[in-house]
């Protein structure tokens, strides 16, 4: 769950970054000379690894993704013993609070 937050996170941070480039890209194509071409040049480059980037992450995730989904479909009493534990624990230190 905390990785598909920051999946989520992390795809909008580049969204708004490729958009902000996308802006620079018009704005240098509206400027003449070498400078504005070799700055439009470098934030093509810098567009493009920013969408292979996007694409690694969220293979990455897919992948880690299904790993998980694997694994508990294996081995589904391990997890609930887990979550069983942590809810367990959780009500022996919520108890003491409220008492």
């Amino acid at each position: 769950m905390n990785q598909l937050i920051h999946t989520d996170r992390l795809r909008r941070d580049l969204g708004l970054i490729n958009s902000d480039l996308e802006r620079l890209l018009h704005d240098a194509a509206d400027d003449a000379g070498g400078l504005a071409e070799e700055a439009r040049a470098k934030l093509v480059s810098v567009r493009d690894q920013l969408v292979e980037l996007e694409r690694e992450a969220a293979g990455r995730t897919g992948r880690r993704m299904a790993r998980a989904r694997e694994r508990v479909r294996e081995q589904p009493w391990v997890l609930i013993g887990t979550v069983a534990a942590g809810a367990f624990l959780l009500g022996l230190l919520g108890r003491g609070r409220f008492d």
